[in-house]
C-alpha cells in the first residue's frame, strides 16, 4: 500500500517556517517565560477547605460565615478516643487518672482553648442532688460506683461514654479553624505527639479523629502523593517514549512539550490567586501525559516523513523540509484535539461550583498551553534532531489491514449495540455517593477511629442550626418546643446525639440555671445562648454517613424546624461540604452534554458529515458508558470528585479518533481508495495513538497509588476509558465507517 504523497504547505507549515526562521527571538522570548513561571510558581497557596466549594455570595457559604462569626468555626473540634479493653472500663482510677493527666497535658498547649471529657461534664447523681464537684480519679468507690451507673444510663453516653464503658472522647477545642490547613496541620501533629506518650498507660490506647485530624493527614499525604507520584508519571512517559522511539530525541521533544504546560499553569495559577486545592492537584499528573500526546503525533509524523523521503537528518535543508511537513499534516489534527480536550474540560465552566468550574477553566488553559508550546517550540525541538528515525518498534500491518478491509460491519455494528446495552445495564446500578472521611485512604488511623467513634460514641460530623426568636429559647412555651425538637431529632438514624440548649440543661442543669456555675459549665453555656437568650444553637452529631444521606437528615431537620417559634437556619461546616460535593454529580451531567456536542461538532468538521460524526461518536462514548458500568458491576460507589475523568475522558478518548481520521480524509484527498485510506490510518496514526494511549493510561494508573481514595477511582476509570478508546478506534470505527460508506453505495477510489 502507497504512501499519500506530499502536498502544499498550509498554515501550521508556513507558522514552521517562521519559528525555524527567527529561532534566536523564539528561544529568548520562551526563556524569559519559563523563568517569571518558575518565580510566580513558588507563590502558590493550598487551599482544602469546605469553603473551596462555594464563591463568596453563595447563600451556603454565607450561612456559614454568619455562623462562625457568631458562635466561632465548628470545624475547630479534634477529638482525642481513649479505648481499654479492661472488663472495669475507663471508669475506674488508673485510666480516669492518665486521662486526666492527659486533658491537662493538651490544656497547656497554646492552640488549646479547653478540653471537655467526662470530668467537665459530670452529670448530676440524681433529681434533686447537687451537682457532683469531686473529682472522678479520687472518688471513693461508692462515689464511683454511683457515678458510673449515673453516666451510663445519662446522656453522656454515647456523646462522650461508650454503652459499656470501655471507649471515652476528648474533645479538645482548637483556636484556629480547620480550614487554614497549613496553620492546623503542624499544631494537630504536636497534639497528636502529645497524646501518643500516653499510649499504653493504664492498659489505654488512643487514637485522633475529627475533622482537623481529616483535613491535616489529608495535607500530609496531598504533598507526599506529589513529591512520590509526580516523578513516577515523568518517568513512566520517559520509559514509555525511549521504548516507542529510542532516540534521545524521541525522548527529550515530548517530555520538554509536556512540562513547559504544567510549569505555565502553575505560574498562572500563583499569579491569579488560584490555589491548589481537593481537585486540581490532580493537574500535575494528568497535564503531563495529556500534553506528550500531540507531542507523540509530531515526531512519530516526523520519523515517518524521514523515512518514507530517505531525507538525511544531518542535512539542514532536508531536515527543515521533514520539520514543515510534520508541521503541516499534523497541524489540523492537533488543533482539533486540542479544542475537544480543552472544551471536554471547558465544559465544567458551565458548572455553579466554583472548585469545578476553576477546575475546568484552568485546565483548558493549560491545554491551550500545551498547544501553543507544540506549534511554537515543536519545530525548534524537532529540528535540533540529527540521528536517523529507527523503524516503529510495535507496527500494525495486519491490525490495520483486518479492520480496514476484511472486519464485518454488521458484526462491528451488533457488538457496538450489546456493548450498549451491557453499559446501560450496569450504569444503573452505580451509586454516587462521598464520605468526607474518605479524604484518607482506608486503612488510615485517623479513619479507623472515626469509624469507631461514629459507631459506639457521639459521631465526628455536625449539623449545625442557628434558633433566632423574639423570646428568650429557655422560657416556656419555647423551651418545651425545643426540647421536643431536640428529642425528636436524637430519633433519628444517622443522629448519634444533639447539644442544646435544652439538652444541656436536662444534663447540667446547673449549667444553664446558676450564673455562679464553673467556668467550664458557663463555656458550654455561651457555646449555645448568647447573652439574650434569643439566640440559640443546637449541634447534631452524626457518624460520617454519606453526602447523600446527610442532605436528606439535614432537609427533614428544616422541615421540622420549621415547626420552632422562630426562625432557623440550617447550615454547618460538614453541610456545606457535602452539598459542594453532591452538586458535581448534577452539574456533570449537564457537562458531559456540553462535552458530546462539541465533540460532534469538531468530527462533523472533519468529516464534512452530520451522520459520520455520530456514527463516529460511538466507539469514543462507549469507553466512558462501559467504564462507569463497570462501577455497578463491581459495587463501587463513584466518588462525585473523581466522576470528573468522564467528561475530561471523553475529551481525551476522542484524540486518536480525529488523528485516525483526520489521517484518512488526508489518504483520501491523495487519490487513496477508501480502504487503502483506512488502512493507511490504521497502520500509521494507529501506532502513534497507541504510545498515546498508553502513555495517557499510565500516568493516570499512577493514580491508583494515590492516597487520596476519589483520585484513586478517577486514575483508575481515566486509564479504563483511554485504553478501552483506543481499542474501540482502531477496531470498531472503520468497520463503522464502512457501514456508512455501504449504505451510501460510496465505492472504493
Amino acid at each position: 500500500m502507497a504512501a499519500p504523497p506530499s502536498t502544499a504547505t498550509g498554515p501550521f507549515g508556513r507558522l514552521a517556517g517562521l519559528v525555524l526562521t527567527h529561532r534566536r527571538a523564539t528561544v529568548v522570548i520562551t526563556m524569559l517565560l519559563v523563568v517569571l513561571s518558575v518565580l510566580a510558581a513558588t507563590r502558590i497557596r493550598l487551599d482544602f477547605s469546605s469553603m473551596s466549594f462555594h464563591g463568596a455570595d453563595d447563600p451556603a457559604a454565607a450561612a456559614l460565615r454568619e455562623l462562625h462569626e457568631r458562635w466561632g468555626a465548628d470545624d475547630t473540634t479534634l477529638y482525642v478516643l481513649a479505648e481499654t479493653d479492661a472488663p472495669v472500663g475507663v471508669l475506674d482510677p488508673a485510666p480516669l487518672r492518665t486521662l486526666d493527666e492527659l486533658r491537662t497535658t493538651l490544656e497547656r498547649d497554646p492552640d488549646v482553648v479547653e478540653v471537655r471529657d467526662l470530668e467537665r461534664m459530670t452529670p448530676s447523681l440524681g433529681p434533686g442532688d447537687a451537682t457532683l464537684e469531686v473529682s472522678f480519679a479520687t472518688a471513693d468507690a461508692r462515689t464511683r460506683a454511683a457515678l458510673r451507673g449515673v453516666l451510663l444510663t445519662s446522656a453522656a453516653v454515647p456523646r462522650l461514654l461508650s454503652s459499656d464503658g470501655r471507649q471515652t472522647l476528648l474533645a479538645v477545642q482548637l483556636r484556629h479553624s480547620s480550614d487554614d490547613v497549613r496553620v492546623i496541620a503542624p499544631i494537630v501533629e504536636r497534639l497528636q505527639a502529645s497524646v501518643a506518650r500516653f499510649e499504653g498507660r493504664a492498659e489505654l490506647r488512643f487514637a485522633i479523629a475529627g475533622v482537623p485530624a481529616i483535613r491535616a493527614g489529608f495535607y500530609r499525604l496531598a504533598l507526599r502523593d506529589q513529591l512520590r507520584l509526580g516523578p513516577l508519571v515523568w518517568l513512566a512517559i520517559a520509559g514509555l517514549l525511549a521504548l516507542a522511539f529510542r532516540r534521545l530525541h524521541g525522548v527529550l521533544v515530548p517530555l520538554v512539550l509536556a512540562a513547559l504546560p504544567v510549569l505555565g499553569l502553575t505560574g498562572l495559577m500563583a499569579l491569579t490567586g488560584e490555589p491548589i486545592g481537593l481537585l486540581n492537584q490532580a493537574y500535575f499528573t494528568l497535564l503531563p501525559v495529556i500534553a506528550v500526546s500531540d507531542a507523540v503525533h509530531l515526531e512519530a509524523r516526523f520519523h515517518e516523513i524521514l523515512r518514507r523521503t530517505g531525507a538525511d537528518p544531518r542535512d539542514a535543508l532536508a531536515r527543515r523540509a521533514a520539520v514543515i511537513e510534520t508541521c503541516d499534516r499534523t497541524g489540523v489534527a492537533c488543533l482539533l484535539t486540542t479544542l475537544t480536550t480543552a472544551l471536554g474540560f471547558g465544559s465544567l465552566a458551565l458548572a455553579s461550583m466554583p472548585m469545578l468550574r476553576h477546575f475546568g477553566l484552568y485546565a483548558a488553559l493549560g491545554i491551550v498551553l500545551a498547544h501553543v508550546g507544540l506549534v511554537v517550540l515543536g519545530p525548534l525541538l524537532l529540528d535540533a534532531a540529527r540521528a536517523r528515525p529507527p523503524a516503529p518498534r510495535w507496527s500494525l500491518p495486519r491490525l490495520a489491514r483486518w479492520s480496514a478491509r476484511r472486519s464485518r460491519p454488521r458484526l462491528v455494528l451488533g457488538a457496538a449495540l450489546l456493548l450498549s446495552l451491557v453499559a446501560a445495564l450496569g450504569a444503573r446500578r452505580v451509586i454516587v455517593d462521598n464520605h468526607l472521611s474518605a479524604l484518607l485512604p482506608a486503612g488510615d488511623a485517623v479513619r479507623q477511629a472515626g469509624a469507631r467513634i461514629d459507631e459506639s460514641l457521639g459521631g465526628t460530623l455536625a449539623l449545625e442550626l442557628e434558633l433566632e426568636a423574639d423570646h428568650a429559647w429557655l422560657e416556656a412555651p419555647q423551651l418545651g418546643e425545643l426540647e421536643a425538637f431536640e428529642r425528636w431529632a436524637a430519633t433519628q438514624p444517622e443522629v448519634r446525639a444533639v447539644t442544646g440548649p435544652a439538652t444541656l440543661r436536662s444534663l447540667l442543669p446547673a449549667a444553664v440555671d446558676d450564673p455562679a456555675s464553673p467556668p467550664e459549665a458557663l463555656a458550654l453555656r455561651r457555646a449555645l445562648l448568647d447573652d439574650s437568650d434569643h439566640r440559640a444553637r443546637v449541634s447534631i452529631h452524626t457518624a460520617d454517613v454519606g453526602g447523600r444521606a446527610f442532605a436528606r437528615l439535614a432537609e427533614r431537620v428544616r422541615e421540622r424546624a420549621l415547626d420552632l417559634p422562630g426562625r432557623v437556619t440550617v447550615t454547618g461546616t460538614a453541610l456545606v461540604a457535602y452539598r459542594g460535593v453532591n452538586g458535581i454529580a448534577h452539574e456533570l451531567r449537564e457537562s458531559l452534554v456540553g462535552v458530546v456536542v462539541v465533540i460532534t461538532l469538531a468530527i462533523a468538521v472533519l468529516l464534512r458529515s452530520a451522520w459520520l460524526s455520530l456514527l463516529a461518536l460511538l466507539p469514543n462514548l462507549l469507553p466512558a458508558a462501559l467504564a462507569y458500568a463497570a462501577l455497578g458491576f463491581l459495587g463501587i460507589e463513584l466518588d462525585p470528585l473523581a466522576a470528573v475523568i468522564l467528561c475530561v475522558g471523553l475529551g481525551l478518548a476522542v484524540d486518536d479518533s480525529l488523528h485516525l481520521l483526520a489521517r484518512m480524509r488526508e489518504g483520501q484527498a491523495a487519490g487513496l481508495s477508501r480502504d487503502d485510506a483506512l488502512e493507511h490510518a490504521v497502520a500509521h496514526s494507529g501506532h502513534a495513538a497507541l504510545v498515546t494511549s498508553v502513555a495517557l493510561a499510565a500516568g493516570l494508573s499512577l493514580d491508583l497509588f494515590s492516597s487520596f481514595p476519589p483520585l484513586r477511582l478517577l486514575g483508575g476509570l481515566g486509564a479504563a476509558m483511554i485504553a478501552l478508546a483506543w481499542v474501540l478506534d482502531v477496531l470498531m470505527l472503520p468497520g463503522l465507517l464502512r457501514t456508512v460508506s455501504a449504505r451510501r453505495r460510496d465505492p472504493p477510489r
